[in-house]
């Protein structure tokens, strides 16, 4: 964490870098899962007037008639603090296989109450995000001992999140 090479020297190169992951991502999906969301995951930086007080990343899903794509809006806020070998997994958790994949194909579900298409229970969905963290291992979405060390530095965090958001 104090070597300069470990943080991103530009905005660009950070979502740059979050689209990649994505992208990669994405190419392996139908070798893991049989069903997959009609609606894409499209990658965009958190917009300048909420940027400096806004979490490092999120997901906001498709609109309920699937009109428009799922978003992963990163945080290109000061580039120079945020650490490259976090991206894999945060880019796993919070689009493919993560929440896009999850909530997108949810909000596909035919014959659901409304309820059960949009209410977000944290345990459930932070857990599908951990899950797909790990998965993301599996699927070899992890180039390097680096980005592994990451992905196990979130499952620390979100873990505990799990537990204290419950």
């Amino acid at each position: 964490k104090r070597d300069p090479a470990s943080f991103y020297g530009s905005r660009e190169e950070l979502l740059g870098s979050a689209r990649r992951e994505v992208e990669k991502a994405q190419a392996l999906l139908p070798r893991w899962f049989k069903r997959l969301p009609r609606t894409a995951c499209e990658v965009k930086a958190i917009e300048a007037y909420r940027e400096k007080d806004s979490v490092g990343a999120f997901y906001y899903q498709p609109d309920e008639k699937l009109t428009r794509k799922g978003i992963f809006y990163a945080n290109t806020y000061e580039p120079e603090t945020r650490l490259r070998f976090e991206m894999p997994a945060l880019a796993a958790h919070e689009a493919v296989p993560g929440h896009h994949l999850q909530i997108a194909l949810a909000l596909e579900v035919e014959g659901l109450p409304r309820f059960r298409r949009h209410v977000s229970f944290t345990a459930f969905v932070e857990g599908w995000g951990l899950y797909a963290e790990r998965l993301a291992d599996e699927m070899g979405l992890y180039e390097d001992d680096l980005a592994r060390f990451g992905m196990l530095t979130y499952q620390g965090w979100r873990a505990g999140r799990l537990v204290v958001d419950t």
